[in-house]
């Protein structure tokens, strides 16, 4: 099997010779360092396998016996690049493909990340980088132990990490910590009374006694629910109350924006790169800019996050300063009205509104009213000594 694989490498000949001398042949090959292999007889010719310095010199031993050669099979590597020679694109691509094998294998080239729900993979993946743990870098030079023991010191939430080789991926194993349930616990005397004017529609006393029922109108700082009840033989308890009250109340929001605002012009200029395994092409170039922000896009198949994509990296400046139109005017009002609407409607249960837009000369207004549903409950502290000495 050995002969034959170097046979393989370094290239054979199989030749027939016929008429002559046969066996002054072989000693004639023989006495001139020609190796003869597989030799057969077959009547009046034999056939033999020479290698190919053999074959360039064993013309002289076939005249000096009168045998005539002929050439059969050739079979080898020498053969084989001597067919595709002029085929350069075929041994480059031969030459390529080796490299890439040989470059590729045994890398990190997919990172991904199990166990997590709170704490991002984006941070995980960040933090295990820092440590040493990057795209393309070598299995073998990997101290996991080290590695994990660093990252887990940059990632407070997570209690316990690992690293497992698969293929081309390694994937971080990750536990979090599991944090203790914050237990409110409230020791004094308390009253709840109502946040704002509005309409009653349900009362949930969990502790003290409900001072309001469902239908009745209540204004602000009015008595909800008592800490103060009484015992079976008319003995005063203080306590600290506790509930849900819902009521129907009005809000009224209202923004309002000047005309001849100024704002800052703004230039932003895009630079996309291909990247793969932590290396850009082209390089984009470093520049000075109030906001730089850096996006990178990768390429996902199966929910596998692959090695390569591309980055856009945004520079924002600001420029002169413009003198505002009536159309940003009002997309300025508008803007404001919401971020206004979401923050005092956030808890709260919308049944209806009626948005008005309000223009003179000097400003934009735009003013809203909301009937809802919510929660008017305040808790206020009390004092036990003063409410004893007012009841004497």
């Amino acid at each position: 099997m050995i002969f034959q694989l170097l046979h393989l490498i370094f290239g054979y000949v199989s030749i027939r010779a016929e008429g002559g001398f046969i066996e002054r042949f072989i000693n004639l090959c023989t006495a001139q360092g020609i190796p003869l292999w597989d030799i057969k007889k077959h009547g009046e010719y034999i056939t033999a396998k020479t290698n190919l310095q053999g074959y360039l010199k064993i013309r002289t031993p076939a005249v000096q016996s009168g045998m005539k050669l002929s050439v059969g099979r050739k079979k080898g590597l020498p053969f084989v690049i001597r067919k595709y020679k002029n085929r350069i694109g075929l041994g480059i691509g031969i030459l390529i493909f080796s490299f890439g094998l040989t470059f590729f294998s045994g890398r990190a080239w997919i990172i991904d990340v199990n166990g997590n729900s709170t704490v991002s993979s984006v941070e995980i993946r960040d933090a295990f980088s820092q440590a040493g743990l990057t795209q393309g870098c070598k299995f073998s030079k990997l101290n996991s132990n080290e590695i994990r023991i660093n990252a887990l010191s940059k990632l407070p939430d997570i209690s316990w990490a690992t690293i497992n080789v698969r293929g081309c991926k390694a994937v971080i194993e990750v536990r979090e910590v599991v944090s203790k349930p914050k237990i409110e616990v409230r020791e004094g005397t308390s009253n709840i009374v109502a946040l704002k004017d509005g309409q009653i529609e349900i009362v949930e006393p969990y502790k003290g006694i409900a001072k309001v029922k469902p239908g009745q109108t209540v204004l602000n700082g009015n008595l909800l629910i008592s800490g103060i009840r009484e015992n079976r033989i008319q003995e005063n308890l203080f306590d600290d109350s506790d509930g849900y009250v819902v009521a129907r109340t009005t809000n009224v929001i209202e923004s309002t924006t000047k005309y001849k605002q100024c704002y800052q012009k703004i230039n932003q200029k895009n630079f996309y790169s291909l990247y793969f395994s932590g290396l850009t092409y082209p390089f984009i170039p470093d520049k000075k800019a109030v906001i730089i922000y850096t996006d990178f896009n990768t390429a996902v198949i199966n929910d596998v996050r692959l090695p390569f994509g591309y980055k856009k990296i945004t520079y924002t400046n600001f420029g002169q300063k413009i003198t505002a139109g009536r159309e940003f005017t009002l997309l300025t009002a508008m803007e404001d009205f919401a971020l206004k609407e979401y923050n005092q409607t956030l808890h709260t249960q919308i049944i209806s509104k009626n948005i008005e837009l309000i223009e003179d000369d000097n400003s934009i207004t735009i003013k809203g009213t909301y009937s809802c549903f919510e929660n008017i409950c305040r808790r206020v502290e009390f004092s036990v000594e003063e409410t004893a000495s007012d009841e004497q």
